[in-house]
Formats: structure tokens, sequence, C-alpha cells
């Protein structure tokens, strides 16, 4: 077969952002106990240690589902056709070639937010006439990557900061 138009391609941050995860949530608990061991307890005070543990609670939600696009993607190739409007889909071995008159429509999840960290928690989920559907991660190829292929097709985009599966 061909060589893939687009392959899974996994970030290189994820155990920095794990580790900076559990130093918020490690640095919020330090804080808070040293909050409530001093003799002038302020409710104030936990403001920062609570501010610190939010984010890294939504870290560890996005080194998550960053997780989950890899367990979807890690076998995946996608091979574009632009003359014949057609992708193929390898997933481990499994070949499946979709059409463009195969699709009903097609379903955008994207992030709201537009660092590095944020920008590529999004996937397309092509929905065939046939009642299956095929999801590709921003992590392997975007819309934009397969624009000859959707165009024309019903869709319908979804934002939120993190677009889990």
């Amino acid at each position: 077969m061909d060589t893939p138009s687009f392959i899974f391609k996994r970030p290189k941050d994820d155990i920095f952002w794990l580790l900076t995860s559990f130093l918020f949530l490690g640095f919020s608990i330090y804080i808070s106990f040293k909050d409530f061991t001093s003799d002038n307890f302020k409710l104030i005070g936990l403001l920062l240690p609570l501010l610190f543990a939010i984010l890294g609670i939504a870290l560890i939600k996005i080194c998550l589902t960053r997780r989950q696009y890899y367990e979807l993607d890690k076998n995946k190739a996608i091979y574009l056709d632009k003359n014949k409007r057609q992708i193929k889909i390898d997933n481990n071995g499994n070949l499946s070639t979709i059409s463009s008159s195969d699709i009903k429509d097609i379903e955008i999840f994207n992030s709201w937010g537009t660092n590095p960290l944020f920008s590529t928690l999004g996937y397309m989920k092509l929905n065939l006439q046939n009642g299956d559907s095929f999801i590709i991660t921003k992590f392997t190829a975007t819309q934009f990557d397969l624009e000859s292929l959707i165009a024309g097709h019903q869709t319908k985009t979804t934002t939120s900061l993190i677009s889990s599966l």
C-alpha cells in the first residue's frame, strides 16, 4: 500500500504535563496543610490552594483525554485519495474505505483553547449512511487535512475546553 497521508503523531510533552499536574496538587496540599496548622487560620488562605488544585485536576483530565486519543489512534494510518474523494483507514491491519458518498454527516469536536496543550484536543466523527462511524483525532488529521473529502456534507461543530471521547 502507499505511504500513509496521515499517521498518529503522539505529543512529546505528556510526561511533562502529568508531572506538572501532580506538582500543582502536591503544592495545594502543602499550602492547605500550612494554612490549617498556622495560628491565624483564615478562610481566604484556602483560595490559592484551591486554585492550584483546580489547575492540577484540569491537567490530569487533559492527560487522560490525550491517553484516550492515543488508545484510539495509535495504530491508525489514513490514506487520502483526493481524486476519487475516498479515505482509507488502516486500523491494526483492518482496512476500511470510505467514499464521500458514504458519509451521512460529520460531527467536529473542537477545543476552544488555542495553546498547544488544548488546541489538539479535538476529533472528527464521520457518521456513515450504514450507521457506522469513524473517529479521527487531531493527532492524526484535522478537518482541514480532509477538506476535499468532507466538503459539501452537513457538519455539526461542538466546542468545549476538553473534547473527551
